[in-house]
């Protein structure tokens, strides 16, 4: 853990403020008590107007009732007059431990922390570019206030780091009491707990550093938002630019040409936009930017890995690693490399050079291709395996190069032509009557037609099984469709299932792998087709 008394310097810190109801009135009774006892034992007592001074016979009956009336200035008054402290809590007395001198620390009862000393300590801080850390006890013992309303009119300035105590969570909480805050930017919840602990110096540091980190992250999110906007408005700016012969160019004759959505030229254009705007802005920002997060780095440490939110590291690698399966089958988008299927209880990823799936503009692929590898997703690490940089579901981490299977890219195509990206085909339905066909892609309708009359003649053939044919022949023709280098691998595939006029085979599109993750994957599985082979020892045998 990294020294308190750095962290403090380096963020300008010159003083920590706590404020408890546990330092109001009573944290001075028993001391004040105590020494009017002795100081009527030894008759010593000050000369000043109190009922209790003056008739010491009763003067604990009186000092009780006077006590019941008595502001908390009225108390402090009373102990500099017999010269007596407060007792401090056991969270005040720890907060003193891990301070370092000559850093300053105030311990203050509600009352005190009011809208004259607030002022006060804001015109400090303003005029001396220092700042403070204020803690301050939620659960005050008067219903009207609380922690939050201590805070209402100062949690938000740039001088202040603020915390607010609890008893009611745990530790491991923390970081859900301030999500249930409405992930307040200004104000960290702090438990009790961590001062509840033998040799806990460590978890109330790393406490008071997670106050101080809170504004920190917040600065550098809020330049975040602000390189969006500007991201913005350059994209914006950039489109208005774009004259319709040039935007035909770069969006519709290039998406024809390539076989592409035109979309995906669309979005490059638009990222474009977006990372010059992004940059614009970071040039500005760059040095505010960099030196909150050199300052960031003050607080790692091993210990803030146990509070993390694992929801949102898991959601944003897991976007980062796949593209939204939902949108990618709900606007028709054609197979692409990295798309996963699942066939049966398996899952496989489809693994081919992009040039070689793209659909031309007569529905068919280059050299008319229509055969591509399936490679098995795998759980366990195995010889010839690559690791995912995310698992897919059930920790299928692993994609298994040797068990790669054939299949029949019609097959696969039929998923790009269902919201559901299930691989069936109506064949009394038309390219011009398919759902969604208004918002195909023209290359993308003739492929149905090509997809539509391959699988009718096929179902022709199949169909002749019902004739008159000995059982050999029947075997043949039953296992056409789904034979190697036709419709599919019957190894990977099931024989599909006939419901009328339709036709539905067991693939399913579930998912679709970044295409940086799965060109590199592509590769891999290049070089694993492509590696030499070494001629055995001559004594093997």
């Amino acid at each position: 853990m990294n020294d308190i008394k750095d962290i403090l310097f380096s963020h300008q810190i010159i003083k920590l403020i706590y404020i408890d109801d546990e330092l109001g009135k009573t944290s001075y009774l028993d001391n004040i008590k105590g020494k009017i006892r002795v100081l009527v034992e030894t008759q010593n007592l000050p000369k000043e107007d109190y009922p209790f001074f003056q008739k010491i016979d009763i003067w604990e009956n009186l000092f009780d009732k006077w006590w019941q009336d008595a502001s908390f200035d009225d108390v402090v008054q009373l102990a500099n007059i017999v010269h007596v402290l407060r007792t401090n809590s056991n969270i005040a007395n720890k907060l003193i431990e891990v301070s370092p001198d000559p850093f300053q620390k105030e311990l203050l009862a509600p009352e005190q922390f009011d809208d004259g000393y607030k002022k006060e300590l804001i015109e400090e801080l303003r005029e001396s570019q220092k700042n403070a850390i204020v803690l301050i006890d939620y659960d005050l013992q008067n219903d009207s206030v609380n922690g939050d309303k201590l805070f209402e009119s100062i949690a938000d300035n740039k001088n202040l780091f603020c915390g607010i105590f609890s008893q009611k969570f745990e530790i491991t909480n923390e970081i859900d009491q301030w999500k249930g805050r409405d992930f307040n930017p200004n104000v960290y919840p702090i438990s009790k707990k961590r001062f509840d602990v033998e040799n806990s110096n460590d978890l109330v540091i790393q406490g008071i550093k997670n106050v101080i980190w809170l504004k920190q992250i917040e600065s550098i999110k809020r330049m975040a938002n602000t390189m969006v906007g500007t991201a913005s408005k350059t994209l914006a700016e950039g489109l208005k630019k774009i004259d319709p012969a040039t935007f035909d160019r770069m969006v519709i004759q290039s998406s024809k040409e390539e076989g592409c959505w035109e979309f995906d030229f669309l979005a490059r254009i638009i990222q474009v936009y977006l990372n010059r705007g992004i940059k614009t802005e970071m040039r500005s920002l760059f040095s505010k930017f960099q030196k909150t997060t050199n300052s960031l780095r003050d607080f790692h440490d091993d210990t803030q890995s146990e509070n993390v939110n694992k929801d949102i590291l898991e959601s944003i690698e897991k976007d980062e690693a796949y593209d939204d399966i939902n949108y990618i089958n709900s606007v028709y988008c054609a197979i692409s490399n990295g798309d996963i299927f699942q066939i049966g209880t398996k899952f496989y990823i489809l693994l081919a050079q992009p040039c070689n799936l793209t659909i031309r503009d007569d529905g068919k692929r280059s050299h008319d291709l229509d055969q591509a590898f399936l490679l098995p997703l795998i759980k366990e690490e195995k010889k010839y395996s690559e690791e995912l940089i995310h698992p897919f579901i059930d920790d299928l981490s692993y994609v298994s190069m040797p068990n790669r299977q054939r299949i029949s890219l019609s097959v696969l195509d039929l998923v790009a032509y269902n919201a559901t990206g299930e691989a069936t085909i109506d064949l009394n339905m038309n390219s011009s009557n398919l759902p969604g066909h208004e918002i195909m892609q023209n290359n993308l309708l003739r492929r149905y037609d090509f997809i539509k009359e391959k699988i009718i003649a096929i179902k022709e053939s199949y169909d002749l099984v019902s004739g008159d044919k000995d059982e050999k022949e029947k075997l043949q023709l039953a296992k056409y469709f789904c034979r190697p280098f036709e419709m599919g691998d019957e190894n990977v595939a099931k024989k599909p299932r006939h419901e009328d006029s339709k036709i539905i085979f067991y693939v399913k599109r579930v998912g679709r792998y970044n295409s940086y993750g799965a060109h590199v994957l592509l590769q891999q599985f290049m070089s694993y087709m492509s590696r030499p082979e070494f001629p055995g020892k001559i004594d093997r045998c």
